[in-house]
């Protein structure tokens, strides 16, 4: 965790504004799951994907949005977000 911290520090630090706001909520979530705050996680993920749909973290927001979606054993929101039979 402590590396996450780290890594997000550098890019607060190094990045311009408008860098730093597209990709915070994605290491946001990644230190929430770090932490097991799955909640936190999946809601930072979602303001990724909805604010941010062609960030370059976005295709990965929307992976780990399905693991955490299968983990909480909803499959018919995983069916319904990513049109699976």
């Amino acid at each position: 965790m402590l590396m996450l911290r780290k890594e997000f520090n550098f890019i607060y630090k190094n990045f311009s504004n408008s860098e730093k706001n597209s990709i915070k909520p994605f290491w946001i979530a990644e230190i929430s799951l770090s932490e097991t705050n799955i909640k936190e996680a999946e809601k930072n993920l979602m303001l990724l994907i909805r604010l941010y749909p062609d960030h370059w973290r976005t295709p990965l927001a929307h992976k780990k949005v399905g693991d955490i979606f299968w983990h909480k054993a909803t499959k018919r929101l995983l069916r319904e977000k990513y049109n699976m039979s």
